[in-house]
Order: structure tokens, then C-alpha cells, then sequence
């Protein structure tokens, strides 16, 4: 019996032994380095790919830089921790993003989301740099920074991870329009009309009331030209000069990693958690799960769409805004099809 019970302890040990060295092989025991340098598992319960730190991941991280064009950040997988500078372009589905980091922080007790202070303007120019620098370097990595500013250059070793998200712009002007006279579930009415203008409609005009009274936010140009702003940055060329800024704009989306659609939000979560899994692992699953109240909350109250003059009017004046955002979108569109990201893909 004795000599029995040590030839089936040796067979255990030895089974044992092999099963480890075997798992340690396939990368699900770590010995050595980070957590996230892991590579990805199947999850014990769900059957889907996991990090290390327990994140849910729906889509299987992209480790392919084949297609990327060198010298360009955008589609190139990231898979350190780095701080991300998320550009909130205003009624482009930000807020979202920002629940669902805000849910990471329940989930897997990541670092508060970092909000930036509106710098949307090319006025403070030396103190819109600062505060950005400032920020970054005040945050440990990984941290996601949001906000309504601009792109910055930084230098190489000092450069976050961009990202960001855009609409189609007559939809996201007509949506900030009315945003700002009848909010929704998440903002009062009381704190936006704080924010208008002298010079603005009142909260009580419609689009066309605006254009036939000569209000300033249907007139100015920098109501028409804000994604081309935005993604040129702070120089004051890019609020003089349209077409500076929109060729500005397209050089900077290489420093992106992404830019998504908020017409196709879903496959640019997916996008994202492909491309930056130690950031955004589990933002699918938290996305899907939220999006119902997310949707709710998000929905302006009231919209009118603007009679078939105004619009042709809004197109003409958007034309900058609407050529960036034909670029990005077939940018976009590429790279899902390198990911294999499509409507019909479960990732």
C-alpha cells in the first residue's frame, strides 16, 4: 500500500509539474514583469479574452502594425498603460465614454476620469498649452483625460495617447443647438442658458428664428468650422484661415490613435478596446450595458429640424467641417475592415 501511495504521489507531482510549466507556457501563469504586459486568456465564466487585471474584454486586442503607415499613431495598437487626451467634440456622444470610465472606476478601481477645463478658444493660447502639460503630468499613467479643447503638439516622449469621436456635423450642430436652449436628463436648462451669449438666440428660438434674427451662433464662422479647429489646435491660423485648418487637421489625425463615429458608436468602442486593451478592456461589455439609460439621459428634449433653406444654407457653411469628417469616416472605415470589425462581427 505504501509503495502504491508513493508511485501515485510521484505521478501527481509529476502531472502537476507539467500542467504548470504547460500554462506558464501558454502565458496564463506570469512569473516575471507587469500585469499588463500579459498576454490575453479566455475568461473563466464568459469565454471571452481577459487581462490580467480582470478586465472583460469582448474583442481579441490587435497586435498587427502592418498596415499602419510609418510615422503615424493612427491604428497603431498601444499596449502599455499611457494617459489618453480625449478631444470631447460638444454633442458627439463624449459623456458617454466618460460613464463608461466612470463605471471602470466601480468595476476595477481605476483612476477617477480627469476633466479639463473648456479651452475651445485660441485666445489663451501659452495658458491652453500649460494646462495641458500640466495635467498630463500630473496624472499617473494610465489616466483618461476629457474635455472640450483642443490638439496639442507635444514632443515624442511627452506625447499621451489621442483619441476622440466625431458626427456628422449638420446633425451635431442642429443637436448642440437645441442642447443648449432645452438640455436633457443630465444637463438643466438653468446652467446652459448661463452660457449664452448677449448676442445669442434666446433659449425660446428655433433654428430658423435664430438665422431670421441674426443671431451670433448661426452666423459666426467658429460655430461652422469647430471640428477643424479643434483637430488644428491652438494656432490662431487655424481660426483665421478654413483651409489651413482643415489641412492641419487631417496631418494631426495620424497622431490619433483612433477618431470614431458617434453614428457608429458601438464598432468605435470596439475599435478602441482592440487597439488600447490595458485602457479601455471591458468597454464593449460596460458600453452594452449602459446604453439604454446612457441614451436616455443623453437625449436632447427637444429638436427641430431646420426648414429645406436653412439647411442647404448650414451645408454650405459646414463644408469644411463635412469634408474633415468624410475623411475621417473613410479613414474609420478602413481600419474596422483591418480589424475585422464589421455590423455583423460580434468584435
Amino acid at each position: 500500500m505504501r509503495i502504491s501511495s508513493c508511485r501515485q504521489e510521484r505521478v501527481l507531482v509529476v502531472t502537476v509539474t507539467c500542467l504548470f510549466l504547460w500554462l506558464a507556457c501558454v502565458g496564463v501563469l506570469r512569473m516575471t514583469g507587469p500585469v499588463h504586459t500579459a498576454p490575453f486568456v479566455q475568461h473563466p465564466v464568459r469565454g471571452r479574452p481577459f487581462y490580467g487585471n480582470g478586465r472583460d474584454l469582448m474583442c481579441v486586442p490587435a497586435v498587427d502594425t502592418s498596415d499602419v503607415s510609418e510615422g503615424s499613431m493612427y491604428g497603431r495598437p498601444v499596449h502599455e498603460e499611457k494617459n489618453i487626451m480625449f478631444n470631447s467634440v460638444p454633442k458627439c456622444g463624449s459623456r458617454t465614454l466618460v460613464w463608461v470610465f466612470w463605471d471602470f472606476v466601480r468595476q476595477y478601481n481605476t483612476q477617477e476620469p480627469v476633466y479639463i477645463e473648456y479651452m475651445l478658444t485660441t485666445q489663451d493660447y501659452d495658458k491652453s498649452i500649460a494646462i495641458l502639460k500640466n495635467n498630463l503630468a500630473a496624472n499617473v499613467k494610465p489616466a483618461f483625460l476629457h474635455g472640450h479643447y483642443r490638439y496639442v503638439e507635444l514632443p515624442i516622449e511627452e506625447r499621451p495617447v489621442f483619441a476622440s469621436m466625431i458626427r456628422e456635423p449638420l446633425s451635431r450642430y442642429i443637436s448642440w443647438y437645441y442642447f443648449m436652449r432645452y438640455g436633457d436628463a443630465d444637463m438643466n436648462t438653468t446652467s446652459l442658458h448661463k452660457l449664452l451669449g448677449p448676442r445669442s438666440a434666446r433659449p425660446n428660438e428655433t433654428l430658423d428664428d435664430c438665422f431670421h434674427n441674426d443671431r451670433a451662433d448661426c452666423r459666426e464662422p467658429f460655430y461652422y468650422e469647430l471640428n477643424v479647429r479643434l483637430f488644428c489646435g491652438y494656432d490662431p491660423k487655424c481660426d483665421k484661415d478654413p483651409k489651413y485648418a482643415l489641412q492641419k487637421a487631417k496631418q494631426h489625425l495620424e497622431n490619433y490613435t483612433v477618431i470614431g463615429l458617434m453614428e457608429e458608436y458601438e464598432d468605435t468602442v470596439k475599435v478602441m478596446e482592440k487597439l488600447m486593451p490595458t485602457m479601455f478592456g471591458g468597454a464593449v461589455r460596460t458600453y452594452e450595458e449602459m446604453l439604454a439609460k446612457s441614451a436616455q439621459d443623453s437625449k436632447t428634449f427637444f429638436k427641430k429640424h431646420p426648414s429645406k433653406e436653412i439647411e442647404e444654407y448650414l451645408k454650405e457653411k459646414l463644408k469644411y467641417d463635412i469634408e474633415f469628417y468624410e475623411y475621417v469616416k473613410d479613414r474609420f472605415h478602413r481600419l474596422k475592415e483591418q480589424l475585422g470589425i464589421g455590423s455583423t462581427s460580434v468584435c
